[in-house]
């Protein structure tokens, strides 16, 4: 592709290869894959069973001295959440501390080289998964409080002073989700009581769920 521009970036004595196109920064993941020690076939295929990340791939062919080179990319935007996605429990030992350094550190390191200004000026927003969280931990407080979902996003922009919750500063993730955690009434118990009693509520239920489960099984 004409418009097509590759670049390498050193990340731990490896290379990323990135491809600038079309102004837009995506990451050969065949390399990234290799340079953990992580199956690419594997890898290529859970990436199109997501129905996320399988939106983002592009092909990309570059010239070069040995004859055209294809890679299969993903957008910068998305190295964070096919990172996380991806359990270190299960991959091999040899690899884990790779992988961990990887999630802990690769996507800053690609965000802060093309972004220097923007990085400087705004945090790293949260990632696809902690945007999961906050959509449960908003659930969980409609569940508890009654209020509107639209009330509760509302008063987190405001709380955040942010426009949406996907803008949300990496950095203010835990804070958001204790804070989402609290419920203001006029009960008179602190946040802390009503956590405590969501909590047990929510043991009880399971232990109900148990016995109900175990009398089916008896009676059957």
């Amino acid at each position: 592709m004409s418009n097509t521009k590759l670049e390498t970036i050193q990340f731990h004595n490896q290379q990323l290869i990135v491809l600038n196109h079309q102004n837009k920064p995506y990451v050969a993941m065949k390399p990234v894959c290799e340079n953990i020690g992580l199956n690419w076939a594997a890898q290529f295929k859970r990436i199109q069973r997501h129905h996320v990340l399988s939106r983002g791939v592009v092909m990309m062919t570059i010239p070069s001295k040995s004859g055209t080179q294809e890679y299969i990319c993903l957008p910068i935007s998305m190295i964070n959440g096919w990172l996380f996605g991806i359990e270190t429990s299960r991959v091999k030992p040899e690899i884990r501390a790779t992988l961990e350094q990887y999630q802990l550190e690769c996507f800053d390191a690609l965000y802060n080289h093309f972004m220097p200004k923007v990085a400087q000026q705004y945090p790293n927003t949260i990632s696809l998964e902690q945007q999961q969280a906050i959509q449960q931990a908003v659930n969980e407080r409609v569940y508890r409080t009654d209020e509107r979902h639209q009330a509760i996003y509302t008063k987190l922009h405001q709380q955040f002073k942010i426009p949406r919750y996907q803008d949300l500063p990496a950095n203010k993730f835990e804070e958001a989700i204790k804070w989402l955690s609290g419920i203001h009434s006029r009960s008179g118990l602190s946040d802390e009581d009503w956590y405590d009693l969501a909590w047990l509520y929510k043991a009880a239920e399971r232990m109900r769920y148990q016995i109900e489960f175990r009398a089916c099984i008896e009676s059957d």
